[in-house]
C-alpha cells in the first residue's frame, strides 16, 4: 500500500483546480460567443425587417452582457496565473475589457435618453 504525503495530495488538488478554473473560464467565453452570435443574428433579422429603430441599442446591450461573461473569465484566469508576466497579460485584457464595458454602457445610457425624447 502506498502513502500518499499531504504535498502530494495538495499538489494534485492544486492541478485539478488550475484544470477546473481553466475549464470553467472556457465555458464563460463560449457562453459570450454564443449570445455575440444571438444578439447579431437578432440585430440583423430586425434590420432586414425595416424596423430599424433600437437596432444599435439592442445589439450593444448583448454586448454588453458579453463583456459581463468574458470579465468573469478573465477573473477566473487570475487565479491560474503562475508568473508576474502572466497576470499582467491578463490584467491588461481585463482592464481593456472593463473599458469597452463602460463606454457600450454609457453608449446605451444615450442611446435610450436620445430614444426617449423623440
Amino acid at each position: 500500500m502506498e502513502v500518499v504525503s499531504v504535498d502530494g495530495i495538495m499538489s494534485m488538488l492544486h492541478e485539478f483546480l488550475l484544470e477546473a478554473l481553466t475549464l470553467l473560464a472556457i465555458v464563460l467565453e463560449l457562453m459570450g460567443v454564443f449570445i455575440i452570435f444571438r444578439a447579431a443574428l437578432a440585430a440583423f433579422r430586425r434590420y432586414l425587417s425595416s424596423h430599424n429603430e433600437g437596432i444599435g441599442l439592442s445589439l450593444a446591450s448583448g454586448l454588453a452582457l458579453v463583456l459581463t461573461f468574458f470579465l468573469g473569465a478573465e477573473i477566473l484566469l487570475t487565479a491560474t496565473a503562475r508568473t508576474i508576466q502572466e497576470l499582467a497579460m491578463i490584467c491588461g485584457v481585463f482592464l481593456l475589457r472593463a473599458v469597452m464595458s463602460v463606454l457600450i454602457h454609457w453608449e446605451t445610457g444615450h442611446q435610450a435618453e436620445g430614444s426617449r425624447a423623440h
